[in-house]
């Protein structure tokens, strides 16, 4: 005979009490503690050159545990390390080796809480739009005390002053669950979590309305190209140190530089200790359930001329700019166009670089190792991290739509475009 059991009810999470949320449950999201991505540790062994260290592996961390290194690194350390201050670069300490401290990468953090200051009931900081480095939380009341759904800037206004608020006024958004955009009250219009708010800029403006455009032409949902918006949300002048390594065994070419008459290297300039450039970061977002989510963010660094040491009229390297990092989350909507809109996103920059008079664009594919991240430090657990040949082709495909539109004229590896002419089993085959 067998016994029935009555199934268990998964909806129903789960009760526990713990430090953080003292047994309370959330008034908003009505769940108790949200788990947020562990810290990130990173391995400062030679072996794994910046590798992340995975959840629940042991590692070795100096006293300060400002220095991590993973068990295959530590095996091959020193007996005594010599580590530079991080404040300044230059000045060096003395740490030894045996003074490491052995931890184990398991550390859980889940989302700071707050107590609204009506009721006393606990919200998470996430659900109340709150930033306690940005916000007194002392003073928070929470959504549903307030019978209002503006975010805690708006919390301390009188009602008359809130009375003014456009309810009527609507902004298209995704909602979940649903496959097409609907038009919704703006609970966020003109604060500080309205990306619309975001200072815009020619390129900013371009980079969107192309954007929009190719959402259109690839027929997706009524207004879901109303949903995207594009920022430059960062744009500062920087500095690269050129490594003594590239200056000693490097030499940049004249204006007037031939291969076939080479002669030594003294109508060659070596490279400058320090070049400046212009970072910039373009990010795209799109409102989903009210809210602007971060979809897409690049950063690029655009390099202007270097001058001849020994013709100053000349330069030795025209404009040129430089993709760094390029990330995403799996969030856009439509599902379908999403890789085409972040080709887009790239084409239309290459556009823009090239009416600023920009020659070159360079483009470094290397995917990041698994459990890394660029930009974004969690993904979606659903979300796959794309191999060698898999972003290869995607940067393929993404120039030869470049192509196609006329902003790229040709398309060149490194080995191609820099050493290739100095090489002589090339130039033999040639003849």
């Amino acid at each position: 005979n067998i016994m029935p059991v009555s199934r268990p009810d998964f909806s129903v999470p789960m009760h526990h009490t713990c430090q953080a949320c003292q047994g309370r449950t959330c008034r908003i999201c009505n769940q108790q503690c949200l788990g947020l991505e562990s810290t990130l540790v990173i391995c400062n062994g030679a072996q794994c050159a910046g590798s992340k260290i995975r959840r629940g592996v042991q590692y070795y961390c100096s006293p300060d545990g400002t220095k991590a290194w993973c068990l295959r690194c530590y095996a091959i350390l020193p007996s005594i390390l010599i580590m530079k201050d991080e404040s300044d670069g230059y000045s060096q300490a003395i740490q030894y080796k045996r003074d490491l401290l052995k931890r184990r990468n398991d550390e859980d953090i889940v989302e700071r809480w707050l107590t609204c200051r009506k009721c006393g009931e606990g919200v998470h900081e996430i659900c109340g739009y709150v930033n306690e480095f940005c916000n007194d939380t002392s003073e928070y009341e929470c959504q549903l005390c307030s019978e209002s759904i503006l975010p805690l800037d708006f919390m301390n206004t009188s009602r008359t002053e809130r009375s003014i608020f456009p309810s009527c006024y609507g902004t298209y958004s995704f909602l979940s669950g649903e496959r097409n955009p609907r038009k919704i009250k703006h609970a966020f219009d003109g604060t500080s979590l309205d990306c619309r708010t975001l200072p815009t800029c020619a390129i900013s403006e371009f980079i969107e309305s192309k954007v929009r455009e190719r959402m259109i032409e690839l027929k997706c949902s009524t207004h879901a190209e109303k949903t995207v918006s594009v920022r430059v949300i960062s744009d500062c002048e920087k500095t690269f140190q050129v490594p003594d390594v590239v200056r000693n065994h490097f030499r940049m070419k004249g204006p007037s530089h031939d291969a076939t008459k080479m002669s030594g290297t003294r109508q060659y300039d070596e490279p400058p200790s320090e070049i400046p450039y212009q970072s910039k970061a373009i990010a795209l977002f799109q409102r989903i359930d009210g809210m602007d989510v971060c979809i897409f963010c690049m950063y690029v660094q655009e390099y202007d001329e270097i001058q001849s040491q020994n013709d100053s009229s000349n330069p030795v390297q025209s404009k040129r700019v430089y993709i760094a990092y390029l990330d995403s989350v799996e969030h856009f909507r439509p599902r379908a166009l999403r890789t085409n809109v972040y080709h887009e996103i790239l084409v239309a920059y290459f556009a823009t670089a090239r009416a600023r008079e920009y020659k070159h664009a360079h483009i470094w594919s290397c995917p990041p190792s698994r459990g890394n991240s660029f930009v974004f430090w969690a993904h979606p657990t659903l979300q796959r991290t794309p191999t060698k040949e898999r972003l290869l082709s995607w940067y393929h495909q993404s120039l030869s739509y470049a192509l196609q539109r006329g902003v790229v004229t040709d398309v060149k590896s490194l080995y191609e475009f820099s050493f290739q002419e100095y090489d002589k089993d090339s130039q033999e085959e040639t003849n």
